[in-house]
């Protein structure tokens, strides 16, 4: 089974013509979930030592790790692309190369 999802917080909470500060794109795929996060605004990252940084097709710079790629684009949009693996999952076919992959098709 497949599942696709979309939202977005905004300031003030849960007003329809707020200033949107966070969009989620959720896919549940069949041995992989992934979930892209977008943050329009100041963003620091706890975890940004465990990473290494690779250069992105575009050339934009994005932190890699072993289940996660982050880069910041020229509008000054956060953008994280994170495999999530379900918890009675051994594995999963989704590889770091892959979310670069990923992250290199975006524009």
């Amino acid at each position: 089974m497949r599942v696709v999802d979309f939202d977005y917080t905004s300031e003030p909470a849960n007003d329809p013509d707020g200033k949107i500060i966070l969009t989620t794109f959720t896919y549940a795929g069949d041995s992989s979930n992934l979930l892209l996060n977008t943050k329009y605004g100041n963003v620091s990252y706890a975890n940004e030592k465990s990473s290494k940084t690779v250069t992105l097709e575009n050339g934009m710079e994005a932190n890699v790790s072993e289940s996660s790629v982050r880069w910041e684009n020229e509008n000054g949009h956060h953008h994280e692309l994170s495999l999530i693996e379900p918890p009675d999952e051994t594995g999963s076919d989704v590889t770091r190369d892959d979310l670069i992959e990923i992250a290199n098709s975006m524009e």
